[in-house]
């Protein structure tokens, strides 16, 4: 197992995520093959259990990086049954959370601005409601809301008067 990981690190260095997450995979699987249990239930040494975990949250991050958003919040959490302390883990379904929230506006405004819907109301709606409570205490989320295909600012350049921002 720590030697598909270690392939799997590697491959991730050299930006093949895909390669990468199959490969963490079959790490996963050959740790529960030969434990016989389930892959968020492994009762090994802490040793053990740290290793898969890790599997699992570089599976997530190789996920975060393809932008498959749910599966990274999927592998996060086996990651997390299995060491629930476990940093990187938790920053990546965060991470996850956060980049299927964003998809989730984005398609919203796009759907909104297609649809020829009161964009005002959305716009509004955004600024002033919604993200000063994702902002609150989460300074490092503001950073997802920057950018020229951010929500934000897509709902914002639709406007000729931006008064209402």
């Amino acid at each position: 197992m720590a030697a598909l990981k270690e392939r799997a690190n590697a491959a991730f260095k050299g930006g093949h995520y895909e390669e990468a997450l199959g490969l963490y995979r079959d790490a996963i699987s050959l740790a529960c093959a030969d434990t016989q249990m389930a892959q968020n239930s492994f009762a090994g040494s802490f040793a053990e259990r740290e290793l898969l975990a890790v599997c699992h949250s570089n599976s997530a991050e190789c996920l975060l990086q393809m932008g498959q958003w749910r599966a990274a919040v999927e592998s996060s959490e086996s990651a997390l049954q299995l060491l629930p302390e476990h940093a990187k883990s938790r920053s990546r379904k965060q991470r996850a959370l956060a980049g299927e929230m964003q998809s989730r506006l984005k398609d919203s405004v796009q759907e909104a601005i297609g649809s020829k819907l009161e964009i005002r109301c959305a716009a509004y709606t955004l600024s002033k409601l919604l993200l000063p409570s994702l902002f609150d205490g989460h300074s490092r989320l503001q950073g997802l809301y920057s950018g020229g295909d951010s929500p934000i600012a897509l709902v914002t350049s639709s406007f000729v008067d931006r008064s209402c921002l």
